[in-house]
This record gives structure tokens, sequence and C-alpha cells, in this order.
């Protein structure tokens, strides 16, 4: 029974976690008749109301104005690079796994305007890529 309750744990994690989130509509549309009508904005009119008329008003105002509404409504923005960025290595095991690998322990040290923090990590590195 003891080899079998770690199992059973994973599998109720996974049961659980198959459910739809709370906040998921459960009604889902598979018949494009019933999708509503649309109209899809022009993408060559810009926020101002005036129309992209060359490829220079293209590349250095309506193609950033697009990406800056994909970062708000779509997809985020990558958080920017830490001021402050600092590795350490604290050991180094060549013969991991057997010889099959390389593994370094490394401390990865962040200091910015919110902080300061610190991750340890230690993968191992497979043999030939040394």
């Amino acid at each position: 029974m003891r080899k079998l309750a770690p199992i059973l744990l994973v599998f109720m994690f996974v049961a659980w976690n198959m459910q739809p989130a709370g906040g998921q509509s459960k009604d889902v549309n598979y018949d494009e008749a019933k999708v509503p009508s649309y109209t899809l904005p022009d993408p060559l009119l810009m926020q101002d109301g005036t129309m992209v008329t060359d490829p220079e008003t293209w590349r250095t105002r309506r193609r950033p104005e697009l990406v800056r509404l994909f970062e708000e409504h779509v997809y985020g923005r990558s958080p920017k690079p830490a001021d402050n960025i600092r590795f350490e290595v604290d050991s180094v095991d060549p013969k991991a796994l057997g010889g099959k690998a390389t593994r370094k322990e490394v401390t990865v040290f962040l200091t910015g305007e919110t902080g300061r923090g610190e991750s340890d990590h230690g993968p191992a590195v497979g043999a030939e890529k040394r």
C-alpha cells in the first residue's frame, strides 16, 4: 500500500487539475453558423484616424502601434532585464550520472528596484556537451 500511495496521490492531483478553471465558460461553440457577425478593424487605419499610405509610415508608426496593442491585449510584455545580475558557481561534478553528465550548481543573485533575490540551480548537462 505504501508504494501505491504516491501513485494514487499523483493520479488524484492530475484528475483534479483536468477540470476547467472556474472563470472559463462551459459553453463551447462548434458551429460556425452560430458565430455572430463582426467586422475586423482596418490594419492600415492608425489609432489617431489617419491611414497608412507608404511603407515608411507602416514601419515607423503603425507597426509599433500594433505591437503595443498586442502587448496590451494579447501577449503581454517580457520583463526588462535585471539591473544587476550575478552568477556564482558553487560546485562542479564532471562525473555526474555515472560520467554521462556534468553537474554544475549555480547561485543566481538578482538585485534591482524591487529588492534582492537569490536562486539556486543545479542542472545536469550531457557529457558530450562539455
